[in-house]
């Protein structure tokens, strides 16, 4: 079966549109014309009997967005994800119906957003990440992890003071806060800078939810440990039953086959919501070479405690917090494992 070109649709949907439509009324227009060009969409391939999944990640770079104007870039920013997030949610309502599923939500991964910095203030973080979620929540994309903030380099501890503002944004923005390689943590005043950072944010915070990931070991420029061209939209599938890897794999190379050239499958994600259903031992069928499959708690490898994920409350101290940061994220020096730990900040 010939696939549509989703690309042309979703611009000329938007096109035709004018003005700002937002993601629902994009993909509500552009349903409407596959609907009524034919009622025959359906994978050339078996689907396969596929539960609910997940969530489908997509890692997008965005090194091809800088420019010395900070408007210019703000906006390439918001354009690139916007049109990848409008355009990725209409092939994944196609495919996800061949399926007989759900419509899974979608995760946004942004590489490159420190190559974005270049040339620009600090503050540019806190611009960038404004227009970073506004464009995900205009796509109506479920979680966007950016932005990336390298703390084992000493040249940024200076975005330390930036923490309170930039956790302020709230969700759907899940910045990154790398704060060592090879098991090395900073100094232990970096690590208090930090925590007050977030104590600040926790005691001033609005209604809204929001939430860090703190790694070691971390990557920015590989995307689910792939060296990937810049241009490559890297596609993992996120499911939480090991048995349905097969399927799993089945319905992603369906969706980069209509994604177009520029999308590879590159991962499977068997991700656990508890620590009571990690498995002994994970062995999983014999899938191609080039997707790669890990067995995640909260979206993090299972290193040491089983809890990868915590909710902050009100008035925990930043010693408590610096603690739980060494005790919790230091690994062998050399081990070469992503150790690292989701916070939540929820609204009191």
């Amino acid at each position: 079966m010939t696939q549509p070109d989703f690309n042309s649709l979703v611009d000329s949907v938007i096109a035709s549109m004018g003005g700002s439509p937002t993601s629902a009324e994009v993909e509500a227009a552009a349903l409407r014309i596959l609907d009524g060009s034919s009622d025959s969409s359906s994978s050339d391939s078996s689907p396969g009997e596929l539960k609910a999944l997940e969530a489908i990640q997509i890692s997008v770079s965005l090194a091809s967005c800088t420019s010395r104007r900070a408007p210019t870039q703000h906006a390439r920013v918001y354009d690139k994800i916007r049109r990848a997030g409008d355009r990725i949610k209409l092939v994944l309502h196609d495919v996800a119906r061949a399926y007989s599923i759900p419509v899974p939500p979608v995760e946004l991964v942004l590489r490159d957003t420190t190559t974005l910095m270049a040339g620009h203030p600090n503050l540019e973080w806190l611009a960038l990440s404004a227009t970073i979620q506004q464009a995900a929540v205009d796509a109506s994309i479920a979680v966007v992890r950016a932005p990336f903030l390298d703390l084992s380099l000493p040249e940024s501890f200076q975005i330390l003071d930036l923490i309170p503002e930039l956790l302020d944004l709230g969700a759907p923005l899940q910045p990154t806060i790398q704060i060592g390689t090879d098991g090395a943590l900073p100094p232990l005043e970096i690590l208090h800078a930090l925590a007050t950072g977030m104590g600040i944010h926790n005691r001033s915070k609005s209604s809204k939810d929001a939430s860090a990931s703190i790694v070691v070991n971390g990557c920015e420029r590989r995307a689910y440990g792939h060296r990937v061209h810049t241009e490559c939209e890297a596609v993992s599938v996120v499911l939480s039953d090991s048995d349905q890897l097969r399927h799993a794999e089945d319905f992603g190379q369906s969706l980069t086959r209509v994604l177009g050239p520029q999308s590879r499958l590159l991962h499977l994600e068997v991700r656990l919501s508890s620590a009571e259903n990690i498995p002994r031992q994970v062995v999983h069928p014999v899938l191609n070479s080039s997707v790669t499959v890990s067995t995640l708690l909260d979206g993090l490898p299972v290193l040491g405690s089983a809890q990868n994920r915590l909710s902050i409350p009100k008035d925990f101290a930043p010693d408590q917090m610096v603690n739980l940061l060494n005790d919790r994220l230091a690994v062998p020096a050399g081990a070469g494992k992503l150790a690292g730990i989701v916070i939540d900040f929820r609204p009191w």
